[in-house]
């Protein structure tokens, strides 16, 4: 399970509420939705 750290490595104790994931999975799916940016690296939060 996913726990969240500071900078420094320590365990910092707050809940973990949803997940959330955005984003194109494959190239005809970029083509799909009419979208150019096949090849380039997504942002991550």
């Amino acid at each position: 399970m996913y726990q969240h750290h500071n900078w420094q490595g320590a365990l910092l104790d707050y809940p973990v509420s949803k997940v959330v994931c955005v984003g194109s999975n494959y190239a005809n799916h970029i083509k799909e939705m009419g979208q150019c940016n096949a090849g380039r690296t997504g942002a991550v939060y």
